[in-house]
């Protein structure tokens, strides 16, 4: 039974014992338990994900297509994608990634190459030792920071490549949510357990500042109401 637990000094909520890389790779892998994850939830509890929903519509002027904001916040040049799924990093930017899935590494390989970069297939620790410091003009950490059982680590081997005055773009789920404590187990970012932290906005901003980064909320006025965080990291010029 895995189980999730809080912090007695700072209140974070995480999973203590985390899936090893390999069964996060192969059994717990995104391709494979999205889809009936968001099925499960649906047919569980479908008229409090229609009340969540319905308030998230009235906030829906303030949100922003995730690939126009990366084209906005990120500085044009190399960007890294964490957790880059089968290559999802936009036009203009030139792009790499890590991918600890075998086979979305593979076709983001291919889509990134065409391009001018590439990915590797590895955790996300080892995959950032694979690049130079300050190789990086962007990175992004989309719906990865979550999964990951060594986030202050990830985040500190991160800033070291990023050039100087270079940003980070992460988003998270937002566990300090209105959704969150409406919905209690049956919210969406609450996914055992491949889910391993449960960041609120305080959480993830000492995090980052505590890596060295400046922090910036993206989406504060949604905030309330957004089952996610988005913030940029940035790494002092």
């Amino acid at each position: 039974m895995w189980r999730m637990v809080r912090c007695a000094n700072c209140a974070f909520v995480y999973v203590p014992e985390a899936p090893d890389y390999e069964e996060l790779a192969e059994n717990l892998a995104w391709e494979k338990t999205a889809t009936a994850e968001k099925k499960r939830r649906e047919k569980r509890w479908p008229r409090g994900r229609a009340l969540v929903k319905t308030i998230k519509r009235q906030f829906a002027f303030a949100r922003h297509d995730q690939n126009d904001l990366l084209r906005r916040v990120l500085p044009e040049g190399h960007v890294l994608d964490v957790g880059c799924g089968e290559g999802r990093v936009p036009e203009p930017f030139v792009p790499y990634g890590i991918e600890i899935s075998e086979g979305l590494w593979r076709r983001a390989d291919e889509k990134m190459r065409a391009r001018g970069g590439h990915a590797v297939n590895a955790s996300a620790l080892a995959g950032l030792a694979a690049f130079d410091d300050g190789a990086f003009d962007g990175i992004i950490m989309r719906s990865y920071l979550e999964h990951e059982d060594r986030p202050r680590e990830v985040l500190h081997r991160a800033i070291t490549k990023l050039r100087p005055g270079g940003v980070l773009f992460v988003r998270v789920p937002n566990f300090g949510s209105l959704n969150a404590r409406l919905l209690g187990p049956r919210w969406c970012g609450i996914r055992l357990p491949d889910h391993l932290n449960y960041f609120t906005n305080a959480h993830l901003r000492a995090m980052s500042e505590g890596a060295g980064y400046r922090y910036r909320l993206l989406n504060r006025i949604t905030l309330p109401t957004d089952d996610n965080i988005k913030a940029l990291l940035i790494r002092a010029a």
